[in-house]
């Protein structure tokens, strides 16, 4: 080949490696060629990865990050937080100490496994040549890097003492089953409260990811926190299973029929039950940052039994806006554009 030929390619791939460093849904593609997702260049048009892998990217790009992902089963959730995630920023940032935290010990260490294998691939130590495991230090759950980065996975309730980390990823705190129990989320919240919590770094991140079921879960917990002084302020993002408009939020997997035969309320639309007439439930069916537009039905507002209380509030995390709904007439079922509301976000108000 001529030589300008040759170093044509050597270009293009100098410049594909630094992409596969600097944009994380480039290095998922990259280590896992087989992924079904959108790829839309238009930002309001973007699929759930593509939000969540910005997110992420933005992460490693700051201090303090504190970023909540709720979404359904089986839409990619633990593969890119748990798995991918650790791996890409770990070879970014080689000397981090990561903590890996899921509701059983046994997930957890699997999930370093993964990690762990992908950090020792071939395709791997093309994008990150110079970030390995440490010969002596390669269990499943807990492994070092040649640069003195660390690995560390935990289940809920387990011990961490004389841990620390610069990234803490929360995966699924919660089973099933433990909307059965009583004390169940209240030890999970405690746990984390003692805990990893205390054990983050200085200008540490912290990333929640997680299928809800229960208002009480670490979700709401931390969510309802916040408002105390000092507490952590959390970005929240949601996706349901089902948009409003009716289609799957990942069509390019999922049918809608395979969608409805797991009918279940909280896997489709993650409802907060909100308190007070009526039992009225508040659903998020996309973050305001994306729907910046009440009009755009932000939210889905239901009530059990009886009437709305008038002019309940609904607010989204500090920084992203709040609706207020007041029904004209009592009501079972509404949205925010259906009757009088205001909405408030960065100081500019909107009215019906």
């Amino acid at each position: 080949f001529p030589s300008h030929d040759i170093d044509r390619v050597e270009s293009l791939w100098l410049k594909h490696i630094k992409l596969c460093q600097d944009n994380f849904l480039y290095f998922v593609k990259e280590m896992w060629p087989d992924i079904i997702f959108r790829q839309e260049q238009d930002k309001s048009k973007w699929g759930h990865h593509q939000i969540i892998a910005n997110e992420f990217t933005k992460i490693a790009k700051q201090k303090k990050g504190r970023l909540i992902i709720n979404m359904p089963p089986r839409h990619t959730k633990s593969e890119f937080a748990s798995v991918y995630y650790p791996a890409w920023i770990i070879g970014k940032f080689p000397k981090m100490k990561l903590m890996q935290v899921s509701h059983n010990a046994e997930l957890a260490a699997r999930f370093g496994s993964k990690v762990r294998n992908l950090v020792d691939s071939p395709q791997y130590k093309q994008i990150f040549g110079d970030v390995r495991l440490r010969e002596d230090s390669k269990a499943k759950g807990r492994w070092e890097t040649n640069h003195g980065g660390e690995y560390y996975a935990a289940g809920v309730g387990g011990s961490i003492t004389g841990r620390g980390a610069d990234l803490l990823i929360i995966d699924d705190p919660h089973t099933e089953q433990d909307i059965l129990s009583d004390t169940a989320m209240e030890k999970a919240y405690e746990w984390y409260s003692s805990g990893p919590r205390q054990r983050l770094q200085p200008g540490g991140s912290i990333l929640l990811v997680m299928t809800r079921w229960a208002e009480d879960d670490l979700t709401g917990r931390l969510i309802k926190a916040q408002t105390e002084v000092k507490a952590d302020k959390w970005k929240l993002i949601s996706f349901p299973a089902i948009l409003p408009n009716g289609e799957p939020v990942w069509p390019e997997y999922w049918n809608l029929e395979e969608l409805e035969k797991v009918n279940d309320e909280q896997k489709i639309g993650t409802p907060i039950g909100q308190g007070g007439w009526g039992t009225p439930n508040i659903t998020p069916i996309m973050p305001l940052p994306y729907y910046p537009n009440p009009l755009d039905n932000p939210f889905k507002v239901t009530c059990s039994t009886g009437s709305f209380a008038p002019g309940f509030a609904v607010t989204t995390t500090p920084g992203y806006g709040s609706i207020t709904y007041t029904p004209s007439t009592s009501t079972t079922y509404g949205y925010p554009s259906g009757s009088a509301w205001h909405y408030t976000n960065g100081g500019n108000e909107i009215k019906d």
